[in-house]
């Protein structure tokens, strides 16, 4: 309530003027106050504060770290253990994404991967592709801290985010991100659109000169309603709450994150294009969420690009099956009546105009990926482990090669 939030807005600003605390306990605390202000409208102060949270914390755009947590080399492998360390995993859902390791300072295959934009339409799989990578930074980061500093020889310059969300956060984002900072030396960069616009971060980067590939992951739209209807109806009561909550929400999503409009909470805009107008997405790459050989290849090329570790994940992040729901709450049934009237309504309209058999095919036919993902023969020293359970963390490759299902089920 207004109220609530303007106590909170008074207990923070005291917190942060008179606790004595740690630089990025002081940050996050400015993350609450940005929320509650924007709670109330008062989105200018909001962005200000968030702007002083990216500054402050550990989420802060600019991070330069040592991927390579001081070690010197890589893991020698043969392709076949590759292969079967991804095949046994496999069997207890996990993935292995092989960064490899090049001698070579400049692989020039490697230049167009490292630069990545990825486009998160809700409920298409995008937990799964986005978290790991955005926590691999933050783990990196920690892990630097926590030893002896290495020297800034070893260290590489990253501009990194998972998921941007409320308008305020992604203007914030954008004014700690590129004003008046040194682009040049980036080693690469990592961000992810999540209710809010991927468009002006990219035009933020291709001023400076870097041109991101854009990756979506796609599938079925009437199945991704109904998996968006039953993900946000757990959590409610009744249908009216569930709708007036959230149809913007609901309407043609897919439409709105392929062609970047009216996405931000409380900003309304109307579509400037047709949904089957394909040139105005021309430099977006689309995969099924069923793919995961093609979306391995990817993450592959990226970490391989940007020197950053081996990821191996859980493979159903965010897994609706896995969530228990509330009693009294919505069932199955009113979700099914709540999805057929929607789609009566119009919320799929521009969603099914959209071909995206055609998108799909038009990808895999330009979508080339470099040498060193199908004959590297050499790892990272370090491999990053996002289990099912418990706490993400780095470990050396070679431990990760002797043992993998060790690994994942620590």
């Amino acid at each position: 309530t207004t109220n609530d939030d303007e106590c909170m807005i008074t207990a923070l600003k005291l917190s942060i003027d008179t606790e004595v605390t740690n630089f990025w306990e002081t940050g996050r605390r400015y993350a609450h106050l940005a929320s509650s202000l924007n709670n109330l409208g008062r989105v200018a102060q909001a962005t200000r504060a968030q702007q002083i949270y990216y500054r402050q914390s550990n989420a802060h755009p600019h991070k330069k770290v040592d991927p390579f947590l001081g070690k010197k080399s890589g893991i020698a492998i043969k392709r076949d253990v590759i292969e079967d360390i991804c095949e046994n995993l496999s069997r207890s859902q996990f993935a292995f994404h092989p960064s490899y390791y090049s001698e070579a300072t400049k692989d020039d295959q490697l230049q167009s991967w490292k630069h990545l934009i990825y486009i998160h339409i809700p409920k298409s799989a995008g937990t799964n592709f986005v978290k790991p990578l955005s926590l691999l930074l933050q783990q990196i980061e920690s892990e630097n801290q926590i030893k002896t500093r290495h020297s800034n020889e070893g260290c590489k310059h990253y501009l990194w985010h998972g998921n941007l969300g409320d308008k305020y956060q992604h203007d914030a984002y954008l004014l700690e991100a590129f004003k008046g900072k040194a682009l040049n030396d980036l080693q690469g960069s990592f961000i992810a659109n999540h209710n809010g616009k991927h468009g002006n971060y990219n035009q933020n980067l291709q001023e400076v000169g870097i041109s991101a590939k854009k990756i979506c992951l796609v599938r079925d739209p009437s199945k991704r309603l109904y998996s968006h209807i039953r993900h946000n109806g757990r959590f409610q009561f009744d249908k009216s709450t569930l709708l007036s909550k959230y149809s913007k929400e609901f309407s043609n999503l897919m439409d709105k994150y392929i062609y970047d409009y009216n996405l931000f909470e409380g900003y309304i805009e109307a579509p400037y294009c047709d949904p089957f107008d394909y040139e105005k997405c021309e430099t977006i790459d689309f995969l099924d969420i069923s793919d995961d050989h093609t979306i391995s290849k990817v993450k592959s090329s990226f970490l391989s690009a940007t020197l950053l570790p081996n990821i191996v994940q859980y493979n159903r992040i965010n897994d609706d099956k896995e969530k228990v729901s509330f009693k009294g709450a919505l069932e199955e049934k009113d979700f099914k009546d709540i999805h057929k009237e929607l789609i009566s309504l119009g919320f799929l309209d521009r969603d099914n105009q959209i071909d995206l058999e055609f998108l799909k095919k038009r990808t895999k036919e330009r979508l080339v990926f470099p040498e060193i993902i199908h004959k590297g023969e050499v790892l990272h020293p370090i491999t990053f482990v996002y289990p099912r359970n418990g706490a993400a963390k780095l470990i050396l490759t070679k431990d990760f090669i002797a043992d993998p299902l060790g690994a994942i089920n620590y």
